[in-house]
């Protein structure tokens, strides 16, 4: 999806593309607009982790997979094991994926909630008493 044509969907009224450009001169942080998400596409950003717990649905742009793992390398060994969601190669599986997501289909959610119970440990809101109860 990095070579994406964003010309090509800009028809869509519910694709809205937003880069951090945007962001920063609407003075709004990344984290308070992605609660408010149908969806998530992301590459193999770390930021999926935190997005589990809202257990929405989740694509991942790897058409540059090969080299990303060839230049940077990733935590796990097989890491399409654990991207829970759907894998979006091209513009096409995107607009398949974006179909799929507004017509409330969500092939992926087990997989999400078994990942996000083994990566995430707490998911009850406590997590600041948790960590001010650390440093007391």
């Amino acid at each position: 999806l990095s070579k994406l044509d964003l010309k090509r969907y800009g028809s869509y009224r519910c694709i809205n593309f937003i880069d951090n450009n945007i962001l920063k001169e609407a003075h709004i942080g990344f984290y308070s607009l992605i609660g408010m998400s149908s969806c998530l596409i992301t590459d193999y950003s770390s930021v999926f982790y935190d997005y589990m717990l809202l257990d929405r649905p989740i694509g991942f742009a790897v058409s540059d997979i090969e080299e990303y793992g060839s230049e940077r390398g990733f935590v796990f060994d097989d890491p399409l094991c654990k991207m829970p969601g759907e894998l979006l190669e091209n513009g096409d599986d995107f607009l398949k994926f974006a179909a799929k997501t507004m017509e409330g289909k969500d092939d992926f959610a087990r997989m999400r909630r078994k990942l996000s119970d083994e990566f995430n440990r707490y998911c009850d809101n406590k997590n600041c008493e948790r960590v001010l109860s650390f440093l007391r």
